[in-house]
């Protein structure tokens, strides 16, 4: 029933211009962080062989006019050479919309070869996305199993001329200007090498060649249209307190806010207990809308034809911790049985809005 991956914000920086800094060990994007590296002194790049013994025991210093480049670019790292060979803005990726209905996804075509002469990994995890010069400023690549298509490794040992290739997902600010790719090369004592960047420039857009059939996913504020009906989430709210009631310890009441207009000819029958809010996949974590008349503002059982409208409140109960929120109606009334979806956001999320 569900598609959707929780906004999540990269790791505070712990070293001066490096961009996000070390990785946030998150449960969904989990990532053994396996450094790029080797000790220099260990290895020869075959490309300096005609170079002394004192040379080689050293990385290569490149000019800074090698560490910035453009799509098509190849920059020639101290361990790989690599290269955006195009990059997309996406509004969904795989079914996927972002959380925050201010957020987009990128989509990166990465091409990566190794031109060091031990085995080396160059995962998707080694690439960030930077739009700023703050910390908050940047994403890592997205590595959930599910998530994308025709995708870079999220891990990868390459050996000496080997490739690797594919996309790599961000999710950015849909007002983000200025994207660049990033690699910081990190060595296997922690210390940091240089920093390279492609700049993605004017990107346009990519069309989700995924997206799930039978589902409809919207934001905020975005309408919806079913086989009777048109809906829209106007807006969301979290209380400790309705109407005299308090809820249990971890728990929030939920407050949705939503306009219907009916569109078909004949009328059909709606209301409040049509729909429901979820939080994961599993069946128990799932809670329809409140029927207390005495409480609910949206009619929990009403008809509504072509012209009609209706407009209140749906209340539900959720986790104060849920790392996403989606409001559910399922289309009975349409042969093909779709899905509509609203992500609401994040328990966090809406309780700070």
């Amino acid at each position: 029933m569900k598609k959707f991956l929780a906004f999540l914000m990269a790791a505070a920086i712990t070293v001066t211009a490096v961009g996000c800094g070390d990785k946030d060990d998150s449960s969904e994007q989990e990532t053994d962080e396996v450094s790029v590296s080797a000790e220099a002194d260990d290895n020869e790049d075959k490309d300096d062989e005609d170079k002394d013994e004192s040379a080689e025991s050293q990385p290569e210093q490149l000019e800074e006019a090698d560490k910035t480049g453009g799509i098509g670019d190849t920059l020639r790292t101290e361990f790989f050479n690599m290269a955006v060979v195009e990059a997309y803005r996406m509004t969904s990726v795989s079914g996927y919309i972002p959380n925050d209905p201010a957020y987009e996804y990128v989509c990166v075509h990465m091409l990566v070869e190794s031109r060091f002469t031990e085995t080396i990994n160059v995962g998707s995890y080694d690439f960030e996305i930077v739009w700023g010069d703050t910390e908050a400023e940047c994403d890592y690549a997205i590595e959930q199993d599910d998530f994308g298509f025709d995708k870079y490794p999220a891990s990868v040992d390459i050996e000496y001329r080997e490739k690797a290739e594919g996309n790599v997902f961000f999710m950015v600010p849909k007002d983000a200007k200025d994207l660049k790719l990033q690699y910081v090369a990190i060595f296997e004592d922690d210390s940091v090498g240089d920093i390279y960047q492609i700049e993605l420039g004017d990107i346009g857009y990519l069309d989700d060649p995924y997206q799930e059939s039978g589902v409809t996913y919207v934001g905020v504020g975005e309408k919806m249209s079913t086989s009777a009906f048109d809906l829209q989430v106007n807006s969301v709210a979290m209380s400790d307190d309705l109407a005299g009631y308090t809820p249990d310890p971890g728990w929030k009441f939920l407050t949705v806010n939503v306009s219907m207009e009916g569109t078909s000819a004949e009328a059909i029958e709606t209301g409040a207990y049509y729909f429901c809010v979820y939080w994961s996949e599993a069946e128990e974590d799932i809670c329809y809308a409140i029927e207390d008349e005495e409480i609910v503002d949206f009619p929990i059982y009403t008809e509504i034809a072509q012209g009609d409208k209706v407009e209140g409140n749906m209340y539900f109960v959720v986790p104060d911790n849920a790392e996403y929120i989606d409001f559910y109606y399922y289309d009975m009334y349409d042969e093909d049985m779709d899905d509509y979806i609203v992500t609401l956001g994040s328990s966090e999320s809406i309780a700070a809005a």
